[in-house]
């Protein structure tokens, strides 16, 4: 299945190509999707009688039933009004469009009713006949590799409680709409080049220290004042734009090329490069030569085609001229007009009216009428006044109307032929889009540095010779800024190209643990701090995460297939050998043989190929061959969350409370304490009774089993 992304605001067009499940949930979870178009030819045969017959049927009847569940889970999609006329929260239109020829065809023939087609074909034309790509990251962009399993996992975008408890909304500190869309841009694929991160690091720390003494505040607040300049040009592009919006646009211009000029000269010789560079763009002598040519545009205070074209400083179209002539003559005629008739009734100082939207009106005293003459028009009577028209106003004002008509026609033409030309005009995109970068990038920065300002943030040691993932006193970013008392904090400390086994009690905050690690490698590498008392982490080209797995039906596929699938993706990635693999209870969809094979055969083979990995499991037993460094050359360490166990103050024959710590203690889990977690989710007590003299049982013949194999190994261990 082929999947085309259009962006009219941001004037980009991306192509993927979807082979499998996975794949298309990259595409769903990495892009802020608004609309869905399902395109499909015509229907025939069998096909075409079913479609008539059900006209009210799905549209995501078009495709697979894996790609349509996915659609359908992933995106909160509607399909119209329901019956009561809401729409139940489902903010994502879903339309299907039945046409011909290729994809961009069938895309262009759907947009022609809302005059979109031809800015589409010209994206179309500029980004060039590319072909569609995987939806992971091309390895050579330079940018990290964060599948949608991992977006999902590690809540980057959406969260259980929706977007309060995402990543973004942590990080978005945003004033302007253009920075909202730099930062996730930014967060969907952190850079893996080192000099890209120290560059918006420093940046950051610029900013944190108040070095550019608010002036970068500043600016954004003021360009902010005048709306998402982003989607301004984007009409602009699709000549939809307002002439108050063009106009607003060019004030947007000359107040970010004014300010940029203010915090140059405010910093001079002590800025930020990064910063320097940006506004750089935006300060330079292309840019000056456009705003100085628009000067007079900046001054209008038009809202419309005619008002704009006939305000001071702005030449008129040729196109106008003729109907622009046609209007004055009509309107110094009935001046003339005018002037006959005060001779006529000996009124000097009479003037039109327009009176219940009738113009040229001419209201005569019922005290002068007998001086009217007889051809004139009577329009109204009260008891003090008639109103008239002269045979000549009648035909004058028929000649002003159609010429006023004619030229706002050619009003309207000329101002989509000025955006065609400004949309074609290098200098003037070139200006326009170094503000909307710059505006975007300051705003982005701006986003990290309120991050990093929050109290308990640390700047990480970042470098790609780095031996360790060191985390001291890390927290959770998100949890700790909404669970009420904050996160427990904690250290961590996994080898470059180790792994760490994490066991212990469920609830104990395995999982927890394992998507703080995740953030803090992608809010580093994003450039931001991170909220611990020090971290220090190598760089990563990808984060993979494989947490949960579900059934899927509709694809005939189990939890356990699922899960393998997804796995299969990680291992053979090109880039695993430099990434963070992070694998939440692998093998648990099947028998507890069967998954300690496959969760230990994926371990080996991810430690042969040097892969760091975090690896959260309740089977205790993989930590067997690690705990006596049996393994040589493989670092691998044993933790698991600890716990302790208090008695009631009641005594008695009460079974002890269990307390968790949040914190990874060096060693094995005694126990996950499964059978305590069914008495606290109610069980009954027969049940939960039985359960734990089987646990007992299986747990004494597995340590029996453990001793066994501990004295083969030492009985056939060569002697020295």
């Amino acid at each position: 299945m082929n999947v085309t992304l259009v962006s009219f605001v941001t004037y980009a067009v991306t192509r993927h190509r979807i082979a499998s499940e996975v794949e298309l949930l990259d595409v769903l979870h990495r892009y802020d999707i608004v609309e869905v178009i399902l395109l499909c030819g015509p229907p025939q045969g069998e096909n075409a009688k079913n479609n008539l017959l059900s006209p009210k049927s799905s549209p995501l009847r078009c495709l697979p039933e894996v790609y349509a569940s996915c659609l359908n889970e992933v995106l909160p999609l509607h399909f119209g009004p329901t019956i009561n006329g809401e729409e139940d929260d489902r903010s994502i239109s879903l339309s299907m469009f039945e046409g011909v020829g290729s994809i961009d065809e069938m895309i262009a023939s759907y947009l022609a009713p809302y005059r979109l087609n031809r800015v589409y074909e010209k994206m179309c034309l500029e980004a060039g006949q590319t072909l569609p790509r995987n939806a992971a990251i091309d390895s050579v962009t330079g940018k990290m590799e964060l599948p949608g399993s991992t977006l999902s996992a590690l809540d980057i975008f959406h969260s259980s409680i929706g977007a309060k408890g995402s990543l973004m909304a942590l990080l978005d500190h945003s004033l302007t709409t253009p920075g909202v869309r730099r930062l996730r841009l930014w967060l969907s694929e952190p850079p893996c080049e080192m000099n890209t991160i120290t560059a918006r690091r420093k940046a950051v720390s610029f900013l944190l220290h108040g070095e550019d003494d608010n002036t970068v505040t500043h600016l954004l607040r003021e360009c902010a004042r005048f709306g998402d300049i982003e989607a301004t040009l984007g009409k602009m592009r699709a000549q939809r734009c307002s002439v108050a919006e063009y106009i607003q646009l060019l004030r947007a211009l000359e107040t970010a090329h004014t300010l940029a000029h203010a915090v140059l000269s405010r910093n001079d010789g002590r800025i930020d490069n990064l910063i320097l560079e940006t506004l750089q763009r935006v300060t330079s002598a292309e840019t000056a030569n456009f705003i100085q040519l628009c000067k007079c545009e900046m001054e209008s205070h038009a809202t419309s085609p005619l008002e704009y074209f006939t305000s001071h400083g702005v030449s008129v179209p040729s196109a106008m001229q003729a109907h622009l002539t046609a209007r004055d003559e009509a309107l110094h005629a009935l001046d003339e007009e005018l002037e006959y008739i005060r001779q006529t009734l000996h009124m000097p100082d009479l003037e039109y009216r327009t009176i219940a939207g009738t113009p040229f009106v001419v209201d005569v005293p019922q005290a002068k009428c007998n001086r009217v003459p007889k051809d004139w028009l009577v329009l109204t009577r009260t008891k003090s006044h008639v109103r008239f028209h002269t045979p000549n106003i009648v035909d004058r004002n028929v000649l002003l109307c159609s010429a006023r008509e004619r030229l706002l026609i050619a009003a309207k033409d000329a101002w989509q032929q000025k955006q065609d030309e400004l949309s074609n005009s290098s200098l003037a995109m070139n200006a326009f889009q170094a503000v909307i970068d710059a505006v975007a990038v300051l705003d982005a920065i701006r986003c990290l540095t309120v991050t990093s300002s929050s109290r308990g943030y640390v700047a990480p040691e970042l470098s790609d010779g780095a031996t360790c993932l060191k985390i001291v006193g890390g927290r959770h970013p998100v949890l700790d800024n909404i669970l009420r008392g904050g996160y427990v904090s904690c250290d961590f400390c996994l080898a470059k190209g180790g792994a760490w086994i994490l066991t212990g009690p469920n609830m104990g905050g395995k999982s927890a643990l394992m998507r703080m690690v995740g953030a803090f490698v992608i809010m580093a590498q994003l450039g931001c701090y991170v909220p611990a008392t020090a971290a220090q982490l190598p760089l990563f080209t990808a984060v993979y995460c494989r947490m949960g797995a579900s059934d899927s039906l509709l694809e005939g596929t189990s939890t356990f297939l699922k899960e393998m699938q997804e796995t299969s993706r990680i291992l053979r990635s090109p880039r695993v050998s430099s990434s963070l693999v992070l694998l939440d209870e692998l093998g648990r969809g099947t028998s507890s043989f069967d998954g300690i094979a496959v969760a230990a055969a994926t371990l080996e083979y991810l430690l042969q190929r040097g892969t760091t990995m975090l690896f959260v499991t309740h089977y205790s037993h993989l930590c067997e061959p690690y705990l006596h460094n049996t393994s040589e050359g493989k670092q691998v360490s044993c933790y698991y969350m600890g716990f302790s166990e208090e008695q009631d103050e009641e005594g008695g024959d009460r079974e002890p409370k269990l307390v968790f710590t949040y914190k990874p203690t060096p060693g094995v889990t005694p126990s996950s304490f499964g059978v305590r977690v069914a008495r606290m989710a109610g069980l009954p007590h027969d049940v939960v009774a039985e359960a734990q003299r089987l646990s007992e049982m299986e747990e004494r013949e597995n340590m029996t089993r453990m001793a066994l194999m501990r004295l083969r190994r030492f009985v056939n261990a060569p002697s020295t």
